[in-house]
């Protein structure tokens, strides 16, 4: 399994992944320099890909980088959380949150309801990447991450402040009353 960590200098932060014999996919042009026996391709998508990436702001190519050695990725004044997804799970991320995964993490689409995409001001078709496998993902976030468990329970939020969440979590947006 690819390991992440999360590096800082000077206010920056970047991510380096340490790759032995692994794979890691990370966000369109989020590469910033690799060393080490390692080889880079690009996965070609589906048509379901290319059809969805027509009324998304979601990345279609998301590059594969696999071998043995380090892969650092560019540097943000932001901030990034390494989050694992276990096997049966399937998560939600915000649009443009994602920022690299192990490669054992399949990486899908998921469709808001076309009320919930009226009130977000998305238009009739809010897609996002979703995630489910096993393995550690990498999110773009511009600050300090809560992780909240909803048993029973509603979370409101008055903006756009949840980042990822699980299948099981319903999201509504609706008018201030």
């Amino acid at each position: 399994m690819a390991r992440f960590d999360i590096e800082h200098t000077e206010g920056m932060r970047w991510v380096r992944v340490e790759l032995d014999d692994d794979d890691v996919r990370t966000e369109r042009g989020a590469l910033n320099h690799m060393q080490g026996s390692i080889a880079m391709d690009v996965p070609v998508p589906s048509l379901k890909a290319w059809w969805v990436s027509l009324f998304s702001d979601e990345s279609l190519l998301r590059p594969r980088y696999s071998g043995t050695g380090s892969v650092c990725l560019d540097s943000t004044f932001g901030g990034y959380h390494v989050m694992k997804v276990c096997s049966g799970e399937r998560w939600i991320l915000d649009t443009k949150c994602f920022w690299a995964s192990d490669g054992e993490v399949k990486l899908s689409v998921h469709r808001e309801s076309t009320w919930t995409s009226w009130w977000a001001d998305q238009g009739l078709f809010w897609y996002k990447t979703a995630l489910k496998g096993e393995g550690q993902v990498v999110l773009s976030v511009d600050g300090p991450v809560q992780e909240i468990d909803l048993v029973n329970d509603r979370l409101v939020a008055d903006g756009p402040f949840v980042i990822a969440r699980t299948q099981g979590i319903r999201m509504k947006i609706k008018r201030p009353a």
